[in-house]
Formats: C-alpha cells, structure tokens, sequence
C-alpha cells in the first residue's frame, strides 16, 4: 500500500528560519506579481491547472485595482529546433524525438501552447518576459527591471510549484528581493511535488500565503 506523503508531511518536518526571518507582510508601494508560465491551450487545461489559474485571476485583478506591477513570464523558444533552449529542456526534446514524437510544437513560441491564457492576457503597461529557462533570473532581464522599478517584494504564482515558478522565486531571495509563494494559485506535476516545494520554501527560503491574505496585503494603505 502507498504512503500518501500529502498526509504525513508538515509544516514542522523541516526545519528552518524562514518563518523568524520573513514575518511582515508586502508593502504593496514595492511589490510585483510575477505570474510564470500561464500559458497552454484551455482545451488542455486540467482541474488543478483550472484552480490555478483561478488563483491568479484573483490575484492579477487585485494587482490592477492597487496599481501593482504586474510581470508575466512565459517558456519558450527563439530557434526552430529548441537548440537555444537549457540543457535540460533540449535533452527532454532529444527523448521526444527518440519515441518518434515532435517536441516543438509545444516550445515554440508561436505555438498554442506557449499562449497566455485568455483570462490573463496582459494589459497596457504590464511586462511580458520571455525565457528559455527554468528559472526566469537567468534568460531574462527581470532582476535588473525590477531594481529599476524600486521593487523590494514579489509574489510569484503559476507553473510548476518545483520547477519554474518555485526555482525562480527560491532564486528571487538571492537576488535582492523578498519573495511570497501563493500556494492556491501554484500547480505542480502532483500534490507531493508541490506541497515539498512549498514546504522547503517555507522554511528555507520565504513566505508562503494563500491568495485571500495576498490580495489583503495589495489592498494595504
């Protein structure tokens, strides 16, 4: 019989400073919300991804209505063979084409599926970044347009909670910045990836909240 980890891991396995270190909440005059790869073909959405997505809605309509920055960071590629993709993502397409299946359909930029989903469609003035990355700091501008922006606290929310939205805000801390996970409006490839990631990250890294207590702290005077 398997073990459901979702069960038996908590808060108080880890151990960490987190939680001492990061305690006030985001002082919205200095805050971003990054939304990282909200992007597919809403044929293919499924439940959690849904739940997700419903998440960030909240969040980005409360971002907009207290004049909070707002980046969306979208995955992809420039080349038409992904070769200026990481190491990682290009050997993932080297196993696609060993089993005889085409990878670039869905890394390419013009494919449907690298599209922002039609809810979020970014408005005037918000940042559209694109990586070809798992963490967004390291093929994108954004450490240095945040800086410029006077940004002190982000929030992050999107895909995957172990992987790009999670290793971009982990890398977030060791750029300068104050970072907040909004754990209902992260999914993951399954629940014990993504309440690991959420737990390390709690512990070792920032904040996690959920999306209620966010967009209180948007709306903060």
């Amino acid at each position: 019989m398997k073990t459901d980890l979702t069960q038996t891991i908590s808060l108080g396995d880890i151990k960490g400073c987190a939680p001492l270190v990061f305690t006030e909440p985001v002082d919205p005059r200095k805050t971003a919300l990054v939304l990282v790869d909200m992007q597919g073909c809403m044929e293919d959405i499924t439940d959690w991804q849904r739940e997700a997505l419903a998440g960030c809605e909240t969040l980005l309509a409360a971002a907009r209505k207290h004049n909070i920055p707002v980046i969306h960071v979208i995955l992809g590629c420039w080349t038409k063979d992904g070769s200026d993709l990481e190491y990682f993502k290009q050997r993932m397409n080297d196993l696609a084409r060993a089993e005889g299946r085409d990878p670039m359909p869905k890394r390419s930029w013009n494919s449907p599926r690298r599209q922002i989903y039609p809810s979020l469609k970014p408005t005037e003035g918000e940042i559209v970044l694109q990586k070809t990355s798992a963490s967004a700091f390291a093929t994108t501008g954004m450490e240095t347009i945040l800086h410029n922006m006077g940004m002190r606290y982000l929030v992050f929310a999107g895909k995957q909670t172990e992987g790009c939205c999670g290793l971009t805000a982990a890398e977030g801390l060791s750029r300068g910045f104050l970072v907040t996970m909004v754990e209902d409006a992260c999914c993951s490839t399954s629940r014990i990836n993504h309440l690991a990631m959420l737990r390390l990250f709690d512990q070792q890294w920032g904040r996690v909240r959920d999306v209620d207590t966010v967009v209180r702290e948007f709306s903060a005077e």
